[in-house]
């Protein structure tokens, strides 16, 4: 894997604080809110899940923070994949909001929610400005 970070730890500025940019995604930290946008296309197996989750915390450490989620480019997650993430995946995230690109999507992600609770508060978005709004609730 191909890992860039930062290390500013300035949690509140404008600019990325800490900062993670692989085949995978891009997460940076924005005024305390995590910023992640998957690779257009990736497939995520279970392996590629854990490397994604190992790579965060050792970057970001124990910092707590709430997460906007650009994942709607995402081709496939598998099962497997996708429990891991919204179990262990979710360490260090206080609240975390999913963007979609139409009401279709909106809903098809409201029912994987339902069926896998993920155990943060957790909301689907069409609005990236109402995502970031709700989520700064959670600073």
């Amino acid at each position: 894997m191909n890992l860039e970070t930062g290390n500013n730890l300035n949690l509140k500025s404008n600019s990325p604080a800490l900062s993670i940019r692989n085949e995978y995604y891009s997460l940076h930290l924005k005024d305390g809110i995590g910023i992640a946008e998957y690779t257009p296309g990736i497939r995520i197996s279970y392996e590629d899940a854990r490397e994604i989750v190992n790579q965060r915390l050792k970057v970001f450490g124990d910092i707590s923070y709430p997460v906007l989620i650009k994942g709607n480019k995402v081709l496939k997650v598998d099962k497997d994949a996708r429990e891991y993430l919204f179990s262990q995946g979710v360490a260090n995230f206080v609240a975390m909001a999913f963007i979609e690109r139409n009401p279709l999507e909106k809903m098809l992600a409201n029912a994987m929610i339902r069926l896998q609770p993920v155990g943060i508060p957790c909301r689907i978005f069409l609005s990236e400005e109402t995502a970031l709004e709700w989520l700064r609730s959670h600073l």
